[in-house]
């Protein structure tokens, strides 16, 4: 890959400049503005659902702890019967949703409000009740936590990287220039799915083709058109680059 690097800065272009130049602090860049966030939830809704999964496997896995079964088959008088948990991994987990759901919309009247409670033996009871209903609570909720943290995690390195894209934008920081070879459009792969940008084919000096990837928001230039390279750091462990047309008034918005 550093020969890549090599044959791309042959394209460097010493007496013109493309927005390359350090730029204002108010100017805004045009490209890569961070897509909604409904689109992310969109493309990573079915890995979002395996997460979920896992983390219900997990569930089951935690829920046969020797803790939580005793927390499951605590005997408190006030509250509705207790329901041991047993059977294999995805039964456990199974029975833990219902338990706490049961318990949810089963709760003792007396423990609705501090002042329903007619004495204070009704209040360690209540206490007792809620001290189960957290215990198993937690136990529910590590398959959303797995969902919601896969969302979290990989909506926010979607973000950084169109983040670190505009700043090298901004600042001018291009490898080189490229022409777009013919067809422009490459074949789709998991960077540009993950990352919701079109990879294209470029030409470099030494007649080398390499994957680009251009903004949501950006046409795909025709064949011979020059663009500006950009490296954008390792995905997958492989070196890549992002492409922005070869104009000023494309490159950059002068603005506040």
């Amino acid at each position: 890959m550093s020969e890549t690097l090599k044959n791309i800065s042959v394209f460097s272009v010493q007496n013109e400049t493309i927005g390359m130049t350090k730029a204002p602090s108010k100017v805004q860049v045009r490209y890569f503005r961070p897509p909604p966030f409904k689109e992310g939830l969109r493309r990573f809704a079915s890995l979002a659902i395996l997460a979920y999964f896992i983390g219900f496997v997990v569930m089951g896995v935690v829920a046969s702890f020797g803790a939580i079964q005793k927390s499951a088959a605590r005997q408190i008088p006030i509250s509705p019967a207790p329901t041991a948990l047993e059977g294999s991994t995805l039964q456990l987990a199974q029975r833990t949703h219902v338990l706490v759901w049961h318990y949810l919309t089963h709760v003792p009247d007396p423990c609705l409000s501090d002042a329903r409670a007619k004495n204070d033996f009704q209040r360690d009871q209540c206490k007792s009740f809620w001290d189960r209903l957290q215990d198993l609570g937690w136990v529910a909720a590590i398959p959303f936590l797995f969902a919601g943290g896969f969302i979290f995690f990989a909506w926010d390195g979607v973000r950084q990287r169109f983040q670190s894209a505009r700043k090298k934008i901004s600042k001018g920081k291009a490898t080189g220039l490229a022409i777009v070879a013919d067809p422009p459009e490459a074949a789709p792969d998991r960077v540009g799915w993950w990352y919701g940008v079109q990879p294209i084919t470029v030409q470099v000096a030494d007649g080398k083709q390499v994957i680009a990837y251009l903004a949501p928001e950006a046409p795909i230039p025709p064949p011979g058109e020059k663009v500006a390279l950009y490296d954008w750091g390792k995905i997958g462990g492989q070196q890549r680059f992002f492409a922005v047309l070869y104009a000023p008034h494309v490159a950059v918005l002068q603005g506040g």
